[in-house]
């Protein structure tokens, strides 16, 4: 299979779910392209992918200077979907248009620091909604507590909400951590006016379409996007 038929696949899925759950709204595929070079990236690019994520910061050092002709060309955004250390926010903040794993107030705080002469950087906040041990994000209690801090932040424009399902999950529970991560999207956006919330990024290759059902807007997909295809290391 060829990365433009995997898209397809995938674009149809997620249309099937969207239909299933009656909506209407726009779901956008974000191109994880962890482990896979420039030229994987550069067919993703071909093939109508129009916003790709990153997990490292180096990894998008090797590769985003082959391919920033191409992105501006096509406007593609670029995300940053893993977790940031507070050293690297300088250089994620010249790689990225979003960084969707904003996971504590530390992190939050030097991110507004370095936006301050720049305007503002848009940001998800990732919840641990699954109350993992071993996984990034506010706890749920905490993010309640958290939040009117975060929100004075002045270089943050808080743009909605990501969270990480466990990968073992079954069903029900896929669907109570993506339903309860868009109960509070929701309410987030009415207690944020001042904010551009607007996205809710759940999902992955192998739940997104729970995830669309369950109300993502950003789904990330990296495996099941470039499978059958050569994976080629920067």
């Amino acid at each position: 299979m060829s990365v433009l038929e995997n898209l397809r696949g995938l674009e149809e899925r997620i249309d099937a779910a969207r239909r299933r759950a009656g909506r209407r709204d726009a779901v956008t595929l974000v191109a994880v392209t962890k482990g896979r070079g420039p030229a994987l990236v550069r067919e993703a690019l071909e093939a109508g992918v129009g916003h790709v994520g990153e997990n490292r910061v180096q990894e998008a050092r090797v590769k985003w200077p082959a391919l920033a002709d191409e992105f501006r060309r096509r406007g593609v955004r670029r995300h940053m979907v893993g977790h940031l250390q507070r050293n690297k926010v300088a250089a994620a903040l010249e790689l990225f248009d979003l960084v969707q794993s904003v996971d504590s107030v530390p992190l939050a705080r030097k991110i507004s620091e370095h936006a301050a002469r720049g305007g503002r950087v848009p940001v998800l906040l990732q919840l641990n909604a699954g109350g993992e041990e071993t996984k990034s994000g506010f706890e749920l209690d905490d993010f309640e507590r958290q939040l009117p801090d975060l929100a004075e932040l002045s270089g943050l424009a808080i743009a909605g909400l990501m969270t990480l399902a466990p990968l073992d999950a079954g069903e029900a529970r896929l669907r109570a951590i993506f339903g309860g991560t868009r109960e509070r999207f929701e309410r987030l956006r009415a207690e944020l006016p001042g904010h551009p919330v607007s996205h809710l990024s759940m999902g992955m290759s192998g739940d997104f379409e729970i995830a669309v059902e369950e109300g993502a807007t950003l789904v990330r997909i990296g495996t099941a996007l470039f499978a059958g295809a050569e994976v080629a290391t920067p």
